[in-house]
């Protein structure tokens, strides 16, 4: 969804939309304020100029991947380890940290969708 806030209709939300869309990002939020600096930009001059900003935005941001989960901890001894990494690989679980000490220490995402 998007809105153009004002200004004439398709020329600020929909050409922030087309650049999202062209990056292949899903669930994002792009907000482009703009201060009237006494020129009139036209039609084309303000798609531009929203096309401009989003893009600006986006090629400074840095984009990562978000999904929700349960966090957990597990602790297994040597023996279990490698059936541990096959498992959560199989389950799609995601391995945040392990560590290695007497034991290993296995920090985990498990997505909701796969937590039941």
């Amino acid at each position: 969804r998007f809105s153009d806030d004002g200004e004439p209709q398709g020329t600020a939300g929909k050409p922030i939309l087309d650049i999202i869309a062209a990056t292949g990002l899903v669930n994002c939020l792009i907000i482009v304020t703009r201060y009237f600096g006494g020129v009139l930009l036209g039609t084309g001059g303000l798609i531009r100029a929203y096309q401009a900003s989003a893009k600006a935005g986006l090629d400074s941001s840095d984009v990562s991947a978000v999904c929700t989960g349960i966090k957990a901890n597990i602790t297994a001894d040597y023996n279990s380890y490698g059936k541990l990494q096959y498992i959560c690989n199989e389950q799609g679980v995601d391995v945040l940290n392990t560590g290695f000490g007497a034991d290993v220490d296995m920090e985990l995402v498990v997505k909701a969708e796969t937590a039941g």
